[in-house]
């Protein structure tokens, strides 16, 4: 009786740890399958990060903005030379230049989502974001209307707006990438510095060893042959320069 007892604590024992160790691995196994799936967002991120601070990136927005603004300019025109009269042009020009704008609102989410809370630091960006939604919201506004005056001069103004913050940016991307180009050349520099100091340190203590063996032979009467005559200065480039004189 008490062997089958103890028999069954043993299997409810076994059960137990059996159980544990498998809410262990599965535990483990979410943990690791979280951390994958946290590193493979982030690399997202940074990749879509790079693609918008890229310069090919910038380069496709500007030109967006420039046919977005000739499209206003030209339905603008088509508006006055229309004299009121019905046409389907301008309502197609209006259309398209609708969907630039979901494009670059679409833009602003992707810009959302790399930086996160970053993004509402960024004043440029925030700019551009409020830029983009009072045209959108004006194009949409006037989408039905047929008045060439009626809020087009404020969206080409917005337009032509945009594209002088995107050049800003543009040009503050190529100062910071000039300005860490110049750092890291006179890191090189001061580290080709560091290396020179360095081996004529060691050249000037390779003279001194060798002038003081010089010295043990001349005291022995030992002949040999002398290279160096005299120690060089330390302190002291000597640069040889040779010049081809013309006949």
């Amino acid at each position: 009786m008490h062997r089958d007892e103890s028999q069954s604590e043993a299997e409810k024992g076994s059960n137990h740890i059996g159980s544990r160790r498998l809410h262990d691995d599965y535990s483990l196994d979410s943990i690791s399958s979280d951390g994958t799936a946290l590193r493979s967002r982030t690399s997202v991120r940074q990749e879509l990060q790079q693609f918008l601070r890229s310069t090919r990136c910038q380069v496709l927005i500007v030109s967006l903005v420039v046919i977005d603004t000739v499209l206003v300019i030209t339905e603008l025109l088509f508006d006055l030379e229309m004299n009121n009269k019905v046409s389907s042009v301008p309502f197609i020009l209006h259309t398209l230049s609708l969907s630039l704008l979901a494009l670059f609102v679409v833009e602003i989410c992707l810009r959302i989502y790399a930086y996160r809370f970053d993004f509402f630091t960024r004043k440029g960006d925030i700019f551009d974001a409020i830029v983009v939604i009072i045209a959108l919201c004006l194009d949409a506004l006037y989408l039905h209307s047929h008045d060439a005056h009626s809020g087009v001069g404020l969206i080409i103004v917005l337009r032509l707006w945009r594209v002088v913050c995107i050049q800003n940016a543009m040009v503050l991307q190529v100062r910071k990438a000039g300005e860490k180009y110049l750092l890291r050349e006179h890191e090189c520099r001061l580290h080709a510095e560091q290396e020179i100091e360095r081996y004529r340190t060691y050249t000037y203590a390779q003279d001194v060893y060798i002038k003081s063996l010089e010295d043990i032979l001349r005291r022995n009467g030992i002949p040999f042959q002398e290279e160096c005559k005299s120690l060089p200065d330390i302190n002291r480039i000597s640069v040889v320069a040779e010049v081809n004189a013309k006949e």
